[in-house]
């Protein structure tokens, strides 16, 4: 279970390093646990990530979503190890796709706060701390 807290938080690290909105790395997160029994083991984060971002219509290139999930200082030359790196995540996207039936698209605590919030006509200090909550 701490080998899963980690990788959470180590997800949501490299969807802050990409910029990524917080619905968006949420939905990381959820992609992620969700592709468990996905190969390679190795590239499912990156390829969680990937897939977040274009379901969520934020895409980022792939090199730059190599450089979030590599260890300190990231990927920086265009070696084999890179090439290596790059074609593992791409057959893990694909394999992900087959997985999810390619349906990326999925509603997250954030989506389900601000419908509430809304329908509610909450005042916005209530709606915030709704949103802060839904994001913890």
């Amino acid at each position: 279970m701490a080998e899963h807290l980690d990788t959470t938080k180590d997800l949501l690290v490299a969807a802050a390093r990409l910029r990524y909105a917080p619905e968006t790395a949420q939905k990381c997160v959820l992609l992620h646990h969700r592709l468990q029994g996905v190969e390679p083991k190795s590239a499912v984060a990156a390829a969680s990530l990937f897939l977040a971002g274009k379901a969520d219509e934020q895409p980022r290139r792939v090199r730059d979503v190599l450089n979030a999930v590599a260890p300190a200082g990231g990927v920086k030359d265009l070696d084999e190890a890179y090439h290596d790196a790059k074609a593992d995540l791409v057959d893990a996207e694909q394999a992900a796709l087959r997985e999810l039936c390619f349906d990326a698209s999925m509603e997250t605590p954030l989506a389900l706060a601000l419908a509430l919030a809304h329908a509610l006509t909450l005042r916005p200090a209530t709606a915030q701390l709704a949103l802060c909550l839904a994001n913890d």
